[in-house]
């Protein structure tokens, strides 16, 4: 997918945010007023073009740039499902999205990345709890007796290999993001969803644990759901 080129930057003080980018040697500025009450115009040449305060609207303005005519389409994107609502900013210059606003397809994939890196303690949490619950369990009276000195320690490795495996393969894909973008998210959507369903068996088995495989379950969903979120948006990209 083609991006427009863009420069973004911030003027904290009036919490607003500027994009600008130039189109067949026409120069255009969008100001962001990035608030609860949020609003944006958009500048041709130092000319204002439009302006609004109007969520989830989308507005298209023409200009003739002397070769062909540009359709500018922007709008203010009402989004729900973080912590908060976020208020965003998306431009369109014939139908291409401008770089750094929602538009924008990387403003999506980015946070892949960042969601890789949360996963991660969740899942060394699981493989150290593993391992701790494997050797309790394989010193106990029942087991001790049956295994060599060596064993349990060995056979409780192995278990907390099923996440720390997982763990190693995570990290090197989330620091590789940049180049292996679809393998990492992929990969993370799977083994996210495999983790949930071992957090749903330790529920059961495992009663001892479960509070903080039960904690692992809540945020395997959010997890879960931004990983695929990026995924559709790289598949678009």
């Amino acid at each position: 997918m083609e991006v427009i080129k863009a420069e973004a930057s911030r003027d904290k003080k009036n919490k607003k945010i500027i994009y600008s980018f130039n189109v067949n040697n026409i120069y255009f500025k969008a100001s962001f007023i990035h608030t609860r009450s949020p609003s944006f115009e958009i500048t041709q040449n130092g000319s204002l073009l439009g302006k609004t305060d109007k969520i989830n609207t989308r507005f298209d303005y023409t200009v003739d740039s002397g070769t062909e005519p540009l359709k500018i389409t922007a709008w203010i994107h009402y989004r729900t499902g973080r912590t908060d609502s976020v208020n965003e900013l998306g431009i369109e210059v014939n139908g291409k999205p401008v770089q750094h606003t929602t538009a924008d397809p990387e403003v999506h994939i980015k946070p892949g990345r960042v969601w890789l890196f949360i996963f991660l303690p969740f899942l060394l949490l699981q493989s150290v709890l593993t391992y701790i619950y494997a050797i309790e369990t394989f010193l106990s009276a029942e087991y001790a007796s049956r295994m060599t000195a060596l064993q349990p320690y060995i056979a409780a490795g192995l278990l907390s290999a099923v996440y720390f495996i997982p763990f190693i393969f995570v990290l090197i894909t989330a620091i590789k993001y940049k180049t292996r973008t679809m393998l990492a998210l992929i990969s993370g959507i799977v083994i996210s969803a495999l983790d949930m369903i071992s957090c749903v068996l330790v529920y059961f088995f495992f009663p001892a644990y479960a509070t903080s495989f039960i904690l692992t379950f809540i945020i395997q969903i959010r997890v879960l759901w931004e990983l695929c979120a990026a995924l559709k948006w790289k598949r678009k990209a």
